[in-house]
């Protein structure tokens, strides 16, 4: 009985590391990261490149070259009103797994639509 119950618990934790590499492995991809994929490193990543300051068609052509609303589950949504451009990169519906990881990416801009924050949250959807 204690070896079934081992490996149930070895089994869910394959499962969900399977569907935290998926998306791990798309936003490296994407954004030219190699290693560990964390919050972290995509801002990092993501700040080498678009500084404070940065006008925003600079960075929403920088986000279109890297693929992000175009490859498949990335979305790029801008919030006029708000002043804010946000970038999804959404799980895989056909991975294995119970919980699933995301990633949002939000870039906030001044009212001249310069560059003032970049934000990166990763987040969980149970199934």
């Amino acid at each position: 009985m204690k070896t079934i119950r081992n490996m149930a618990i070895l089994f869910v934790i394959i499962v969900a590391g399977c569907a935290s590499t998926e998306v791990d492995r798309r936003a490296g991809a994407l954004l030219g990261i190699r290693g560990t994929i964390t919050e972290n490193t995509i801002k990092n990543s993501l700040s080498a490149v678009l500084t404070n300051g940065t006008p925003v068609a600079y960075v929403k052509g920088y986000l279109r070259g890297r693929g992000f609303g175009e490859a498949p589950l990335t979305g790029v949504y801008e919030d006029a009103k708000s002043r804010e451009v946000w970038v999804r990169i959404e799980f895989d519906p056909k991975t294995l797994g119970f919980s699933k990881k995301h990633y949002g990416i939000g870039f906030s801009f001044d009212d001249q639509w310069q560059l003032t924050n970049t934000v990166v949250r990763e987040w969980w959807t149970s199934l």
